[in-house]
């Protein structure tokens, strides 16, 4: 395991508490954080604002790597997770459901045009909406087939 100690950090959690006002203008960075380690080839199964650092040139960096997917079985379907998650966890004490989906709008709109809505939406609103068990999410994360059969009960 690699450690390492990241000097004048502070966790997103930590600068919303302070901060909530930075909430709407964080999340762009934090959506393009997501989409990166999905182009990286791998899904953080626990991405919520404790477990991304912010440092003081404003640059994010995901921490915590102890439970990952390391392979990206469905693009919109691990993105579905991340962004609904995200906000589930924590997020949405800070910024409404409303103008969250609006600023995951914008962001899907300019960042992945081709989008499959049919995969990334019942995902999304799942994970947005419920509370998934981490064993659940490391099922659907790491195996195609129950991947295939999660998305197959939320339509």
């Amino acid at each position: 395991m690699l450690v390492s100690f990241f000097d004048n950090h502070c966790s997103v959690d930590e600068r919303l508490i302070a901060q909530p006002e930075q909430a709407q203008t964080l999340l762009s960075d934090i959506f393009q954080l997501f989409g990166q380690t999905l182009v990286e080839g791998f899904v953080h199964m626990d991405p919520h604002p404790k477990n991304i650092l912010i440092g003081p040139d404003g640059r994010l960096r995901l921490i915590d790597f102890e439970c990952c997917a390391h392979s990206v079985l469905d693009h919109d379907f691990s993105l579905g997770f991340l962004l609904g998650y995200f906000y589930r966890f924590w997020f949405n004490k800070f910024i409404s459901v409303e103008h969250y989906n609006a600023c995951c709008e914008r962001y899907l709109k300019h960042q992945h045009p081709a989008l499959n809505r049919e995969v990334f939406q019942p995902v999304y609103e799942r994970f947005r909406d419920r509370d998934v068990s981490r064993s659940t999410r490391y099922r659907i994360l790491t195996c195609p087939k129950a991947q295939a059969a999660f998305l197959h009960e939320l339509r």
